[in-house]
């Protein structure tokens, strides 16, 4: 098998996000106000940065020193120029793959945090609606070790036709012999991809599927849509992690490794990010970028890892792509399960203490530096129940813990 020449390549949802910069509104701020007919708000300058899958994991991949290729797609207008020139700029000739094409128009999000309110989108889906296997330059994708891809409930073409097109991505690169890894995003629930079978669905994609991401809300509301709304129904719209059964998110776990999945990993947001694993045989099909010299350390575990502890959150924006891409280097480094997990959480920490969705990811050398300072035990304000505290570390160990 010839020599990787990348450590990996993300592909998926790639948009523009503007941030208009909201903090002249007084508090309280109420937005009927703001939208009402012919109303002039003043604000101030908007920052334009790209945003998506491929820009915040794979730009954070970058800056952890890993060789990642880009694949997105663009309309050929002045979003797609101005997109691929910020790309370029932090990351010179990773976005090569990457389409410009005529006649449809880029993706773009308005992202507006006004003072006192959780942030909220207006998005234009554009050209990553007709994103499919064509987008993708395998050539490239043979080269690398693992291959990311995120947010098939933003990209239709991928889940057209009862999902055919995410299965054929998944399978033919899977054949490669490439590690494949797959994160999600909450789907519009009136949507086409909210309205899938999505228990019909994953059965046949995540045998193909090494690593999945997702955070706890977006597998309940496809795996539990039950639990998604009782619990918020009782979050009565506002913090759903408040009543996080961590029963439920192991069931959801064993669930999607039962489908195939070798590497389980479910973001819990502000709480922290939990993993479990199969055995130590399934995980060596996991192609290139698979656990070798020390698979005991990633075989038949289950973690929760607390997330570390910020003084001040400026924002949210990305903070899931940034921990996945903590997680991710971890992988390709070959650190342990536990010190993946950790890097993930630092990652994450690292992000929501800046505006955008990338600046703020260090150098490996300085996330190291990060983790190893050990911050202090974290009690979660969730039932861990017939879980163990390790002494010597932040995390706990599981009931399927084999270690524990």
């Amino acid at each position: 098998m010839a020599k990787s020449t990348l450590d990996a390549v993300v592909a998926g949802h790639l948009c523009l996000d503007i941030s208009p910069d909201l903090k002249t509104l007084t508090e309280p701020v109420h937005l009927e106000r703001i939208f009402a007919p012919s109303r002039l708000t003043d604000i101030g300058p908007a920052a334009l940065s790209t945003g998506g899958v491929v820009s915040n994991t794979g730009l954070a991949l970058r800056r952890l020193g890993l060789r990642v290729g880009l694949m997105g797609k663009c309309g050929a207008d002045t979003f797609g120029q101005t997109v691929l020139e910020l790309l370029n700029k932090e990351a010179p000739g990773s976005a090569a793959a990457t389409t410009l094409v005529k006649n449809e128009p880029t993706s773009y999000t308005i992202v507006l945090s006004p003072p006192g309110i959780d942030r909220f989108f207006l998005h234009c889906r554009g050209a990553n609606d007709t994103f499919g296997f064509a987008d993708l330059d395998m050539e490239v994708i043979r080269q690398a070790r693992l291959f990311h891809f995120g947010y098939p409930t933003l990209l239709k073409r991928t889940l057209a036709n009862k999902g055919r097109e995410s299965i054929k991505i998944f399978k033919e690169i899977h054949q490669l012999g490439v590690t494949t890894s797959l994160d999600l995003s909450m789907p519009d629930p009136n949507s086409a991809e909210g309205q899938l079978n999505w228990r019909e669905l994953l059965p046949k994609l995540l045998p193909h599927v090494d690593v999945f991401l997702p955070s706890v809300e977006e597998l309940m509301f496809l795996l539990a849509p039950a639990s998604f709304k009782s619990m918020t129904r009782r979050s009565k719209g506002r913090d759903l992690l408040a009543n996080l059964d961590m029963k439920q998110v192991m069931r959801l776990a064993d669930q999607c490794l039962a489908m195939g999945v070798k590497i389980m990993v479910i973001k819990c947001g502000r709480l922290g990010i939990y993993a479990q694993t199969t055995t130590a045989e399934q995980l060596s099909k996991m192609g290139k970028a698979r656990p070798q010299k020390n698979v005991k350390d990633w075989a038949g575990r289950e973690i929760f890892e607390p997330s570390f502890r910020v003084k001040k959150v400026v924002s949210a924006l990305g903070a899931g792509d940034c921990a996945v891409a903590g997680f991710l280097g971890g992988l390709l480094r070959s650190v342990s399960l536990a010190d993946a997990l950790r890097y993930s959480t630092a990652v994450g920490a690292q992000n929501v203490q800046v505006t955008d969705a990338v600046s703020g990811t260090k150098s490996w050398r300085q996330t190291t530096a990060q983790i190893r300072k050990r911050p202090p035990k974290v009690t979660l304000p969730i039932d861990m129940g017939g879980w163990q505290r390790v002494a010597a570390e932040r995390h706990y160990r599981g009931p399927h813990d084999h270690v524990g």
